[in-house]
């Protein structure tokens, strides 16, 4: 981050026009990938943090790498995560301390106040787009596109990968034909990009499988005992992530990115591991 501030300083260019198109990436090929792993790799220390029985003994180690985790998801700018991650960090602390959830509001105030300037404007523009520097009409377009492609395809949808290859033939009438600054290739949600690839069918199998994860873990951990326990880390950390991802994605394909999907379904088997030894 410090690098790409210190190239457009140099340069003297915008850094917002300059950053927004090239965020950081960590080990990623791209700042989404890398914003997703970190937001369920964040969720999943947190619950470790509070549930398991482990950490109850040291936390050294805990608090500098949550630090770091947290700073380069804010830093990354992808709003989806922030937001994703917010309120599966809110359902953990109500499960952890009820009474804490009263102290986020403050928390959140004092990162939104430390943080950069770039960073301030980045959570403004949720409510106060910049024009096209940020991507809320570029949203707005793939979603109406996705809405008629789901119209006219109902059962089987157009086909794997062929949303990109097809969406200049369903911009709707009302939406000019130039079309918003942006990326295209997808529709930027994971509702719409199941039911227009794949069908209507494919997408309620696919909310299927989300709603049995989550009945599974709910009615694992009300079996449990109510104190700390690696099972409860397992099982919280795995509903954190669940409402983390399919928050976030109904502004981002996250599940459409492999690495993303590896990581949600192979944590997702820990929960089944557990509650097939128990």
């Amino acid at each position: 981050y410090w690098r790409k501030w210190d190239a457009a300083m140099e340069a003297d260019v915008d850094f917002n026009l300059a950053y927004i198109a090239s965020r950081i990436t960590g080990f990623m090929s791209h700042w989404m990938t890398f914003s997703g792993e970190i937001m369920i790799a964040l969720l999943l220390l947190v619950a470790f943090a509070f549930f398991a029985i482990v950490a109850k003994r040291d936390w050294r180690w805990i608090i500098p790498i949550a630090s770091l985790l947290a700073v380069a998801l804010v830093l990354a700018q992808t709003r989806a995560m922030w937001i994703g991650c917010g309120i599966a960090l809110v359902y953990l602390v109500w499960s952890w301390n009820k009474l804490m959830v009263l102290a986020l509001p403050f928390v959140a105030s004092g990162i939104f106040f430390v943080s950069p300037e770039q960073v301030q404007d980045r959570v403004v523009s949720l409510v106060r787009p910049r024009g096209e520097l940020d991507s809320n009409a570029h949203r707005k377009a793939c979603w109406a596109i996705g809405w008629e492609m789901v119209k006219a395809h109902p059962a089987l949808g157009l086909g794997p990968e062929m949303v990109k290859r097809h969406y200049m033939e369903y911009i709707p009438a009302w939406m000019s034909h130039k079309l918003p600054e942006g990326y295209y290739q997808h529709l930027h949600n994971i509702y719409f990009q199941l039911a227009a690839e794949r069908g209507v069918p494919v997408l309620l199998l696919f909310l299927w499988m989300i709603g049995w994860i989550v009945r599974d873990c709910w009615r694992a951990l009300r079996r449990l005992p109510a104190e700390p326990g690696d099972e409860r880390f397992i099982f919280h950390g795995i509903l954190a992530m669940t409402i983390s991802v399919m928050i976030a994605g109904f502004v981002e394909n996250n599940l459409g990115d492999s690495e993303v999907l590896q990581l949600f379904l192979g944590v997702s088997q820990c929960a089944y591991a557990v509650i097939r030894k128990s």
